[in-house]
């Protein structure tokens, strides 16, 4: 489970994970790459999660990812 989400909009969402959140969905905060395509992947396995939880929908959109250790 998401620590916390806080809908913004209908195309804009807040996320903050705990640290076993980090560690459930296997990220690594200090060392994160988007161009990875396993931390893609992770990533977008919170954004799936979204989809059911809160009707978030991110497909077509952009992202913007920030992480703060």
């Amino acid at each position: 489970m998401i620590l916390e989400v806080l809908k913004i909009s209908d195309t804009k969402v807040k996320i903050m994970l705990s640290a076993s959140d980090t560690q459930k969905y296997g990220l690594d905060i200090s060392n994160v790459d988007y161009n990875d395509t396993k931390t893609r992947s992770k990533i977008w396995k919170i954004l799936d999660s979204l989809k059911k939880s809160h009707s978030f929908d991110p497909d077509g959109e952009k992202l913007l990812i920030q992480f703060y250790p």
